[in-house]
């Protein structure tokens, strides 16, 4: 946290929690166990080989710091943290965007975790559509994802050489939009 500061970046950092600690019997029973079940019997158990990333217990943190924060856009990263998304009733106005960096459907499918190709695609294309614009990395993603969501798709090829990102550094100058990005 505290090297992302020093960047210049960014001015605040939140870090959820994905479980609550096993020590803590109780809160974990009713505040993740539970609700994880819940949310299974309700949406179904995240699927085909497309785990969600954003649990119930994380999804309500988040939720916390959209209730008590305004954002122009709420920017996720990968499919898998979708869920963060999927209803717009704390990111009020702000344009929510996810940057998939991959197609997950084709990784889990080439690395034979699963061989149900059309249900998985089918999983992640309805994650894609919880965002009102979805980034691609490739012309070839652009493409399938254009014909797959009804999101709105641009391509943002990674421009950025890693050895460069030290001398990003934040201006002076006052800034235009505010962003929360989840990592």
């Amino acid at each position: 946290v505290e090297k992302m500061l020093a960047t210049g970046l960014v001015d605040r950092v939140f870090v959820g929690e994905r479980h609550v600690d096993r020590s803590k019997t109780l809160k974990r029973l009713f505040c993740y166990k539970i609700p994880e079940l819940i949310k299974e019997k309700i949406y179904g158990v995240d699927g085909y080989g497309l785990n969600s990333a954003a649990s119930f217990y994380l999804c309500k943190q988040f939720n916390k710091v959209l209730q008590e924060n305004t954002y122009d856009y709420v920017l996720v990263n990968y499919s898998l943290w979708a869920n963060l998304i999927r209803t717009k009733e704390y990111t009020r106005n702000a344009k929510t965007i996810i940057d998939t960096h991959d197609f997950i459907t084709f990784q889990v499918y080439k690395n034979g975790k699963r061989k149900v190709l059309g249900r998985t695609i089918t999983e992640e294309v309805k994650r894609l559509n919880y965002a009102d614009e979805v980034w691609a990395i490739s012309v070839d993603e652009q493409y399938v994802f254009t014909q797959l969501l009804d999101s709105k798709v641009q391509l943002v090829p990674v421009i950025i050489p890693p050895n460069n990102l030290a001398t990003a550094k934040a201006t002076s100058q006052p800034k235009k939009y505010d962003l929360i990005y989840v990592a």
